[in-house]
């Protein structure tokens, strides 16, 4: 049985309370992330392209039209929305982290589009991937600095 620390205990603040929307927009998300072509899209990115890999070898390797290319363009379109929604306060970041979305792809494919915003490409390409990515970095430092106050 896990102990209730006080941080755990009581009611939830205000802010933090979550309705029944927030749950409807959350199962959404998950049926799409539990979807055929996004998770044969996560099953190839735990596979194919590497870290660090620059967008020339990224092209390179997975030119437009292949499999490879259409995996990526799943997987980012889906990171990309759930970083709109988040930013947007429609898909509530503590709901949505605690449950499943702390585990992020952003760091296999960082330089991909940290190349592709350089001048005259596509600056805005990914920005909400990235930006969620961040958030749920921060979530996750924030959560693990509480778990480890609640055992001292």
């Amino acid at each position: 049985m896990i102990p209730i620390t006080t941080h755990m205990a009581g009611k939830m603040p205000s802010s933090k309370r979550f309705r029944p929307e927030d749950a409807q927009v959350l199962l959404s998300v998950m049926q799409i992330l539990f979807s055929d072509p996004i998770v044969k899209a996560e099953r190839w990115w735990r596979t194919g392209p590497k870290k660090d890999m620059s967008l020339e070898e990224f092209e390179t390797r997975f030119p437009r039209g292949s499999e490879g290319y259409e995996n990526f363009i799943n997987l980012v379109c889906f990171w990309e929305t759930v970083g709109s929604l988040t930013r947007k306060g429609l898909l509530k970041e503590d709901l949505a982290f605690d449950t499943f979305l702390d585990n992020l792809p952003w760091i296999k494919a960082e330089r991909i589009f940290k190349e592709m915003s350089e001048p005259d490409k596509r600056p805005l390409e990914a920005v909400n991937f990235e930006w969620v990515a961040l958030r749920a970095k921060q979530w996750i430092q924030k959560k693990e600095k509480l778990r480890l106050r609640s055992k001292s």
